[in-house]
């Protein structure tokens, strides 16, 4: 075989290895899986594998490791080993060292006073000033930022990562945002507006997370507050952390299913609409002790812990709350 045949094979088969390597991480809840990372280089991989672990912590999942896939590659020949002892490599000074952030060269960053979602990309980085050159991803201009005023466009601070589907406590729509960056140095994060398109920065503390679970209750699931009065309940579409150290208590974001209206309550405020107690089941008919009427009720919610359950009347349509002892 001629030497360049053999090369043009050995390339081919490193080529394929390279597009063959693949990995996949997905977050399971209770046998549900409700998240999934892949990657296709091992830098991906290591990062979609931070993610799956840093999610499942924050739901109270497991991170499932899909396997990973690796083509042929071609053997690896070893030359032959001189008699003697091995040398010692002696260290050489680099002239040109890395920043201490994690931002590098193609990196896409958001800056923290930019209002569009396009970003930037990293374009050099000046070692004697610590600062960055960046292209506008929207104009093309060329600009200059030091590390702490520039967002990445990967990675995680506490619970919350990029790409990420969060809610603002001060927001008032059911839209929610998208991460879209993270600056580890300030603690904050660029978010992008599903509602409007409109970029923000936020502390991760400010802000409230789009999926997982916590003392039974999850993301999506149907409840009923206990001071509401119409029959039509409202969906969970946001918690914040359970890891949260700072709050008393977990917070929970709904959007009513009548007015579409979102509102904030928490756990202690709120039925869900599965379980049973002291006998009783969500779904089945009852008679309040109190109601005159033969057409009872019928349980839409309960609040386990409280021993409360959300009645609704069939004969008028309204909702009620009741104790065991009074059904």
């Amino acid at each position: 075989m001629s030497k360049a045949l053999w090369i043009s094979l050995f390339m081919l088969g490193m080529s394929f290895a390279a597009k063959a390597a693949q990995c996949e991480y997905s977050v399971e809840v209770n046998g549900r899986v409700i998240a999934a990372y892949q990657g296709q280089s091992s830098g991906e991989c290591i990062r979609a594998q931070a993610r799956c672990e840093n999610r499942a912590l924050r739901v109270g999942g497991i991170c499932v490791n899909g396997g990973r896939t690796q083509g042929p590659t071609p053997p690896r020949t070893q030359p032959p080993r001189r008699p003697g002892p091995d040398p010692i490599p002696q260290p050489r000074p680099n002239p040109y060292p890395s920043p201490s952030s994690s931002i590098r060269v193609g990196d896409r960053v958001y800056p923290d006073n930019w209002s569009h979602g396009l970003g930037a990309t990293v374009l050099q980085y000046n070692h004697r000033t610590g600062e960055y050159r960046i292209k506008s991803n929207q104009s093309g201009s060329v600009f200059t930022f030091t590390a702490e005023n520039l967002s990445v466009a990967y990675g995680c601070i506490a619970s919350v990562c990029v790409t990420d589907k969060v809610f603002p406590e001060n927001w008032d729509h059911a839209l929610g945002a998208q991460v879209l960056a993270q600056n580890s140095i300030k603690q904050t994060l660029i978010v992008k507006s599903n509602q409007s398109g409109s970029v923000f920065s936020f502390s991760v503390d400010n802000l409230l997370l789009g999926d997982g679970c916590v003392n039974a209750m999850c993301v999506g699931d149907h409840v009923y507050p206990l001071n509401w009065s119409h029959a039509l309940g409202a969906e969970v579409i946001a918690m914040s952390d359970v890891n949260d150290t700072r709050r008393s208590e977990m917070v929970f974001k709904i959007k009513s299913k009548q007015s579409g209206s979102v509102f904030s309550f928490s756990r202690d405020n709120l039925a869900v609409t599965r379980g049973c107690h002291d006998g009783f089941c969500v779904g089945q008919r009852v008679y309040p002790r109190n109601w005159s009427h033969s057409l009872g009720g019928t349980i839409l919610a309960l609040h386990k812990r409280q021993g409360v359950f959300v009645v609704k009347s069939n004969q008028s349509g309204n909702v009620f709350t009741f104790n065991s002892y009074d059904l």
